[in-house]
């Protein structure tokens, strides 16, 4: 193996699934060993390196099943291993993930695709409300300020975590990427993610070509989704139906303008107090203009 691997801590709902469909599981450069997992062992291993505290994690266990991955990967690629489970996982700690990683798999690039925390806060509100909960946006705020240190907030300090792994791998290997570039400036964003990965740009720029996968749900999906969690939880309405209308209702409840919520008095406000600090140590660390995007800063 001569190529350096890239690792990608997903966030969720910045470009996560866009990236690994269109591109790290597409580019002519790369091998994908990450999501959607192919090898079981990678997979278990993963799950080892994220969820395993120290009293039962063992490196031992799991260095030859890396090393094996990466020497199955041609001379002329790239591996790359993408997940969202090292930016917001709530087992192992994301330090120790990162000691972890860098153990099993040696010199890597660290590529970081990070959100404006507002945005993303409200955006990951409308994720979790796929799985039919039935929650208002204000109970969710709140609930995570009242369980901070284990819900998503804490995970929002990109500094933070982009040091955790510059302090393992190299700050001139943690390349930094704003969601906001991608889709303002997609030639941009590209070019300095293959440059930075060392892929070639003309395969990326085709293969990111058009509309980004796992987009927020419609206004009247959401909608939907509420209605039918308040008064028919479990209820498999599909199944009463033929599937010519189904496809109609489906295609109806996905039409329209994506779903948006107003921040409560007040919350945004706390999110921008939060988060100011850290972001204006990432743009200068990382020589990243997140004022041009409306970071907190």
């Amino acid at each position: 193996m001569t190529r350096i691997p890239c690792l990608h801590l997903g966030y969720h709902k910045c470009a996560s699934n866009t990236l690994r469909d269109r591109l790290f599981d597409c580019h002519p450069d790369l091998v994908n060993l990450g999501k959607p997992y192919r090898d079981e062992r990678v997979a278990r291993l993963i799950g080892a390196v994220s969820g395993q505290d120290s009293l039962a994690y063992r490196h031992e266990d799991w260095s030859d099943i890396a090393r094996t991955a990466l020497d199955r990967v041609p001379p002329n690629k790239a591996a790359v291993l993408s997940d969202e489970v090292f930016a917001t996982n709530r087992g192992a700690d994301r330090a120790l993930m990162a000691e972890r990683l860098f153990a099993l798999f040696g010199p890597s690039r660290i590529v970081m695709v990070v959100r404006s925390q507002p945005d993303l806060v409200m955006s990951y509100y409308f994720h979790l409300q796929r799985g039919h909960r039935n929650e208002s946006f204000a109970t969710g705020l709140d609930r995570w300020w009242r369980y901070f240190d284990i819900e998503v907030l804490p995970a929002l300090d990109y500094f933070a975590f982009a040091e955790t792994y510059a302090a393992q791998f190299g700050r001139e290997n943690v390349g930094v990427f704003m969601v906001e570039e991608l889709t303002a400036n997609p030639t941009s964003f590209l070019n300095r993610l293959c440059a930075f990965t060392g892929i070639e740009a003309g395969p990326a720029h085709e293969l990111m070509a058009g509309p980004p996968s796992n987009v927020r749900a419609s206004a009247r999906m959401t909608a939907y989704t509420r209605w039918r969690a308040s008064f028919f939880p479990g209820v498999a309405f599909s199944r009463y139906y033929p599937k010519s209308l189904r496809y109609a209702f489906h295609g109806l409840l996905h039409g329209g303008r994506r779903a948006q919520v107003a921040y409560p008095a007040g919350e945004r406000e706390r999110l921008v107090e939060l988060y100011r600090e850290s972001n204006r140590k990432l743009a200068e660390a990382y020589r990243l203009p997140l004022a041009e995007y409306g970071y907190p800063l």
